[in-house]
């Protein structure tokens, strides 16, 4: 949240997330590992788990902007 918010253009989270994908791929991650997880129940149960937890934790970052950075004058 802070990124984007000291950055205030659109995009650094995408370069951001390049820059690790780039780097797991290097480090040995296979691209197409996620295939194995289709046909199975815990792809689904892992997407929902990704989804409550990417919710959780911008709503925890937007609380965590308020209450320390926009107050401090950061951003």
């Amino acid at each position: 949240m802070l990124l984007a918010a000291r950055l205030g253009k659109f995009g650094g989270i995408t370069v951001m997330g390049v820059i690790i994908g780039r780097f797991l791929f290097i480090s040995g991650h296979f691209v197409l590992s996620f295939i194995a997880y289709i046909n199975t129940g815990t792809f689904f149960i892992s997407m929902i788990a990704i989804l409550v937890c990417a919710v959780l934790g911008g709503w925890f970052g937007q609380r965590m902007m308020k209450k320390h950075f926009i107050k401090a004058g950061i951003a």
